[in-house]
């Protein structure tokens, strides 16, 4: 009878706590909750990595009342399998209280300032699903926080870039490492990584600009091997994906194949250089190529149904990838074209991402190009300020 007693408390006192470290829900022992690190994981050596406190009250959930009515949040709180509670990549996942913050800015305001249209709020929620099963993707969604915060706190500026700065130092590690992962979930996060990365690019690129113009050209052409990239992941799971719960996005651009309207008034002068002599046959096609998809863009904007400035972002995805060491090369035309491509991300400057890094690519491709090209320029030079027009076409 004691005996049996006795067995009975050492059961009751051995117990898993639901909000414990993912090593000690690894270990099947009991954590005392303690963070950054808990005492079994400092006293053993071990890395200690919680999850966030979304994931977790996620799982506790279930464990309390199903009755109660379901909050907002809880809408795209997906179900985690243990196995992807207990994965460990081999990098510190640990995540603090300024970590929350961050979190807490991407559940509450993301759609406002990643500016998501009603739309297509299923990408809203698509980061947010697939992060709570993805490390390195909840990391670089953290990272974009971050940079955001970094904009509108002026006086907590530096202080947020080196946490986006880290945070994106950890996701990459987390990507790279998943790379021999080819299941949906994997497949999803890595290509939703892959437009993130995109975004926190093209914001430092635009925040290089600010400060010297003449490094937005070189930063725009290093921001297209990145996006390059993006385009990499989707192709080599084009299938995978297109089954997948991100299948809309990639049939929201069918209708580009079959696209050959002429080109909109707004692009004539790209129009006027494609009718040019002497161009290679081969590299023409590049251009031209990439004119429809600015057409295309330009007509998805002007839609009922447009994405706003994640159609903008979309152009170069679209573009073949031999326009970017074109553009590198300092070709006229390839440059020409990507200044009517920042009369869009000039529209759009209100975006925090883009900022001023339209008006400053049209000013330093007007300094770029040779002076008989500039004809080919007169709707991006009216965007710029009769003082600005009057310096960079003298």
């Amino acid at each position: 009878m004691d005996s049996s007693i006795s067995r009975s408390k050492r059961r009751r006192m051995h117990y898993k706590s639901r909000k414990g470290c993912l090593e000690c829900k690894r270990r099947h022992i009991k954590c005392d909750e303690h963070r950054p690190i808990c005492v079994n994981c400092n006293t053993t050596g071990r890395t200690c990595h919680y999850l966030p406190r979304a994931v977790v009250s996620a799982d506790s959930s279930s464990a309390t009342s199903t009755s109660a009515a379901a909050s907002p949040d809880s809408i795209y709180e997906p179900v985690i399998p243990e196995s992807a509670l207990l994965q460990s990549t081999g990098h510190d996942h640990c995540f603090t209280l300024q970590h929350l913050v961050l979190l807490h800015h991407v559940e509450t305001d993301m759609e406002d300032w990643l500016c998501i249209p009603a739309r297509i709020r299923n990408l809203g929620l698509a980061y947010l699903n697939v992060a709570l099963t993805s490390p390195f993707l909840i990391e670089q969604l953290l990272a974009v926080s971050a940079q955001h915060l970094s904009t509108v706190h002026p006086s907590l500026r530096g202080h947020y870039r080196r946490l986006s700065a880290a945070l994106q130092t950890r996701a990459l590690d987390g990507f790279k490492a998943s790379a021999a992962d080819s299941s949906r979930q994997n497949i999803m996060a890595r290509f939703l990584f892959s437009t993130l990365i995109a975004v926190t690019t093209m914001a430092s690129v635009a925040i290089s600009s600010r400060h010297d113009i003449d490094k937005s050209l070189p930063g725009f052409v290093e921001f297209l091997g990145v996006t390059r990239g993006v385009r990499i992941v989707g192709d080599s799971a084009w299938a995978e994906l297109y089954q997948s719960e991100l299948g809309w996005i990639f049939s929201s651009f069918e209708d580009l194949e079959e696209y050959t309207e002429p080109l909109p008034t707004c692009l004539r002068g790209v129009v006027r250089m494609l009718q040019r002599p002497n161009i290679d046959p081969a590299t023409e096609k590049i251009y031209s190529e990439a004119a429809r998809c600015l057409g295309f863009i330009r007509k998805q904007l002007d839609s009922p149904t447009s994405w706003g400035v994640h159609a903008v972002m979309a152009w170069p995805n679209l573009v073949d990838p031999m326009y970017p060491r074109l553009l590198a090369e300092s070709r006229p035309e390839a440059l020409i074209i990507l200044a009517h491509y920042a009369i869009m991300l000039h529209q759009h400057r209100q975006f925090w991402v883009f900022g001023d890094l339209g008006e400053n690519l049209i000013v330093s491709i007007c300094r770029s190009i040779p002076a008989e090209w500039l004809a080919y320029l007169t709707e991006p030079l009216e965007l710029l300020s009769a003082q600005i027009r009057g310096q960079v076409t003298q």
